[in-house]
């Protein structure tokens, strides 16, 4: 079995850490609940966006872990516990997925019937874009996920590096996984975030939010890898790997992101200028160039220096402005159709956020912690051992031998 170097962490700072997340995920919970008798639109706008944050990063787990097999890296073997950690939330943000469901009318504007009739475009678009199908496919995707991320997450836990049968194992369910993975994701990003903008159309979508995925799950691995290591046993090297990733990553960010603005810029179509009107216009527009700051420039251009990828200080801050960038950039992504044209950020909004992504790292580590304990504990002697060490000598000693 592939070996984790996690050990069971500082049982103070597990209990403080894993107290202190069910405190924030439980106070957003009841803020979230209060906000739907009181402010349900803004409510909702918030609890979207934590949504899309908690999907995004579980599913970070599995989709690494992925292609990390599929590579054949063996660098990240010993650190594969924390993608598997990671796809412990899976399951949670699939409950999420299932509130969602309740919140289709008061965040689609394709889900009334009132307006889809007297509009072309979303009549022409109602056989797939209605609350039942929309419903329907929500399920689908998460049964999906599940057990993929399920098969993969066994390979990967009972797999080792030299059983040519495993590597074959691991090698088959992770392009499994990346076949099932791609379609649905694609889907999903048009269901959940693309289609609050009805009447506008890009070919690039599901690669921008697969990019956004890959980013804010790679700083979230990052963040975990160094909460688990309290004892300094992951190498400088191993970090150093880390950070590059990281760095590629914010690189692929920025590229896609840009790749999309540059050919809506070009073909300068009606139908497609105004997404980029309204988020490039007033407030919006500094945050969008808050979120390209936080997703690609800025880290990108710390993580050129060695030093800072292969120290783990600086590599946790890093990850932690990534994850702040990422938020932001779902905030963009999904703001301006929701709030108009002045953002909100007000306790509405922003508690259904920070509860989910609470809620995220507080499965993540108790897996975490979990899995360290169950590496570290003994295994039970086998039966034969067990019977062989109850059962009286067959041979009694000399000294019990009655002299003749």
């Amino acid at each position: 079995m592939t070996s984790s170097f996690l050990r069971p962490p500082d049982a103070r700072w597990a209990r403080s850490t894993i107290t202190s997340l069910k405190w924030v995920s439980g106070l957003a919970a009841a803020i979230f609940v209060a906000g739907l008798f009181i402010a349900p639109q803004r409510s909702w706008s918030g609890f979207l966006i934590g949504f899309m944050a908690l999907t995004g990063l579980a599913l970070a787990g599995p989709v690494g872990l992925a292609f990390l097999s599929l590579s054949g890296a063996r660098w990240s073997r010993r650190l594969e516990s924390v993608p598997r950690a990671m796809a412990r939330a899976l399951p949670a943000a699939a409950v999420m997925g299932l509130v969602l469901v309740a919140g289709v009318h008061s965040l689609y504007e394709w889900s009334h019937s009132a307006i889809v009739d007297i509009d072309p475009i979303l009549t022409a678009k109602s056989s797939y874009l209605n609350a039942p199908f929309f419903s329907v496919r929500l399920v689908v995707f998460f049964t999906v996920w599940l057990l993929a991320t399920r098969a993969l997450v066994r390979v990967s836990e009972q797999s080792r590096d030299d059983a040519p049968g495993d590597r074959h194992r691991r090698l088959r369910t992770a392009a499994i996984f990346v076949l099932l993975f791609a379609p649905t994701w694609s889907l999903a990003s048009i269901d959940w975030l693309q289609s609050l903008d009805p009447h506008w159309f890009s070919t690039i979508y599901a690669l921008v939010t697969l990019a956004g995925l890959g980013v804010a799950g790679m700083a979230a691995a990052i963040v975990l890898v160094v909460a688990a290591d309290r004892r300094g046993e992951v190498t400088a090297a191993q970090y150093g790997d880390l950070g590059a990733l990281l760095m590629s990553l914010c690189l692929f960010w920025g590229y896609i992101w840009y790749s999309q603005y540059l050919l809506v810029w070009y073909t300068n179509l009606p139908e497609e200028t105004p997404w980029y009107i309204a988020r490039l216009s007033n407030e919006w527009g500094l945050l969008t160039k808050l979120s390209c700051l936080l997703c690609s420039a800025l880290p990108f251009a710390l993580l050129l220096f060695r030093r800072l990828r292969r120290s783990r200080t600086a590599l946790v801050r890093i990850s932690v402005l990534v994850l702040i960038g990422r938020l932001v950039d779902l905030y963009v992504l999904a703001g301006p159709p929701l709030m108009g044209e002045t953002p909100r950020a007000g306790v509405w909004e922003l508690a259904p956020v920070v509860g989910l992504v609470a809620l995220f790292f507080l499965v993540a580590i108790e897996g975490l912690r979990r899995t360290a304990m169950g590496a570290t504990r003994p295994s039970p002697p086998s039966v034969a051992t067990a019977a062989s060490a109850a059962a009286p000598s067959a041979a009694p000693s000399s000294a019990a031998v009655p002299a003749a």
